[in-house]
């Protein structure tokens, strides 16, 4: 876990990495991609009041499906200011280590390509905001931790079943490797990306 200086250290480098690609993000986002997250959480959310996506960025999913009452959260104001002008959902700039929201606010907590910018106290923060029986829906890349191969889903679980976020289902695909220093990382160890769905007991 990182220290107070590191956080923030790291969080001025993720929103200038943002303020960099946001005026172009949504335009060369893979669409593919958004299209299926769209349909999955379309899916999932059903039946939920309340929904919180996190690192939502410029994208409109939850305006275009997304429940009156949703959430929109970025640690990039730069991403968020992407959205449309006349936007449904509410958009509130937040780390997901100290999300400004109440305990249990939501009935959903969904990001997709977000949680290798988090810190560990990210997935206790998920399960402060979610109300019992709610449901955190996470689409993750495997990672590289200390020069290894990570597999994403399993520090997930691990760090969930601390605090009362359950598995429910649980799905992997290939991911491609666009860098010669991940595929070295990954000569032996495929990569791959994981749809994790957790259930707050």
């Amino acid at each position: 876990m990182m220290k107070r200086e590191e956080l923030l250290a790291h969080y001025a480098r993720v929103r200038a990495h943002y303020r960099a690609l946001a005026p172009a993000y949504s335009r060369e986002a893979n669409q593919t991609c958004e299209g299926r997250y769209r349909d999955i959480v379309q899916r999932v959310m059903r039946g939920r009041a309340r929904v919180l996506e996190l690192g939502s960025g410029s994208n409109d999913l939850l305006d275009r499906v997304g429940p009156p009452g949703s959430v929109a959260c970025d640690l990039s104001i730069d991403m968020l200011q992407q959205r449309k002008a006349i936007a449904r959902t509410a958009a509130v700039v937040g780390a997901g280590e100290q999300l400004p929201f109440r305990d249990g606010a939501f009935d959903l907590v969904c990001g997709a390509q977000m949680w290798h910018w988090t810190d560990p106290p990210a997935a206790e923060e998920v399960a402060r905001v979610l109300r019992p029986g709610g449901r955190a829906l996470l689409v993750v890349g495997d990672g590289v931790l200390d020069g290894r191969p990570e597999n994403a889903p399993d520090g997930i679980a691990e760090a969930g079943s601390a605090i009362e976020l359950a598995p429910v289902a649980r799905a992997s695909q290939a991911r491609p490797l666009h860098d010669r220093r991940l595929a070295e990382i990954f000569a032996d160890h495929p990569r791959r990306e994981h749809l994790l769905l957790l259930q707050k007991t």
